[in-house]
């Protein structure tokens, strides 16, 4: 139910510039633009990159991402752990400059050296997924460690995942499950896979709680499988209405299965759905008979 091997942490976190470290950006917010570019070109560090999220977002200035990277490489060649990371993300993605996934990761481990556990989480999936770097298990485990030894969310999730399955670590579900729990106080993907958990043991009212949990952050397959439990009645009380709105939910964020669901629902006299919704209710019920005691 969850596969480990299509975890892609590029697209789990999209473009993370325009929020990273932003206190960076906002200490030099006072001032006014000419002082800031004035700085900037002085060689202050917070300043170059400060006009490089101005750059970013079109903060007083039209967007203009290879001013963004430009800025950003400065401070970044001056070892300013953030800007390396912005230039990082920017090859990572070719965002301002031509993708070089290469030199993206490159950046980014420079960054993660210093200590910063979010490109220490994306370094370990680089090293996870073989992206400008050689495909290696071990090393992404030693990376996604590093990050959740600082109680990063997304990294203790995924570490987790890694002792759940053995990849880059010696099998330990125990060990696993309590750094999945960890990361569930307040990561939606580990909710999710908790949920997905207890529905797999028949505990459809703690799956339940799990999936409402990551659906508050707008966990799509949460709102969807809490939408389709709820229609069912199972482990939450039924609610048509409520159901619904939970899988329309899902289908905004692009949820394929939720899509289909309420593409059938639109049928005449809503047939097809109810057979949907019986072949979802038959297919939880043959995955808690065939791994429930696993």
């Amino acid at each position: 139910m969850v596969n480990l091997m299509n975890n892609r942490l590029l697209i789990l976190f999209g473009n993370l510039a325009a929020s990273l470290w932003v206190f960076a950006a906002e200490s030099s917010g006072s001032l006014e633009l000419k002082q800031l570019k004035s700085a900037a070109e002085q060689g202050d560090t917070q300043a170059q990159l400060a006009l490089s999220m101005k750059y970013f977002t079109g903060d007083g200035v039209d967007v203009d991402y290879r001013q963004s990277v430009s800025w950003a490489r400065k401070a970044a060649e001056q070892g300013h752990a953030e800007a390396q990371y912005m230039v990082g993300e920017a090859y990572l993605y070719g965002k301002g400059v031509r993708r070089d996934p290469e030199q993206g990761a490159q950046w980014m481990e420079k960054s993660a050296r210093q200590g910063h556990p979010q490109p220490q989480f994306v370094v370990g999936t680089l090293y996870a997924d073989g992206i400008g770097v050689p495909q290696n298990d071990q090393t992404a485990a030693k990376w996604y460690r590093r990050s959740a030894d600082q109680d990063y969310p997304r990294a203790t999730y995924i570490l987790g995942l890694l002792y759940q399955f053995g990849k880059g670590v010696p099998k330990d579900p125990v060990q696993g499950l309590k750094l999945i729990k960890k990361a569930a106080k307040t990561d939606p993907d580990a909710q999710h896979y908790l949920g997905l958990q207890d529905l797999v043991a028949g505990k459809q009212q703690q799956a339940a709680k799990w999936f409402a949990q990551a659906a508050k952050q707008n966990h799509a397959a949460s709102l969807f499988e809490l939408g389709i439990l709820q229609l069912l009645g199972k482990g939450i009380p039924a609610n048509r209405e409520k159901a619904i709105d939970q899988i329309q939910q899902a289908a905004k964020l692009g949820h394929p299965e939720a899509r289909t669901f309420l593409s059938i629902a639109r049928d005449a006299e809503n047939d097809r759905a109810m057979q949907y919704l019986k072949a979802i209710e038959r297919e939880l019920e043959n995955i808690r008979r065939t791994y429930g005691s696993d």
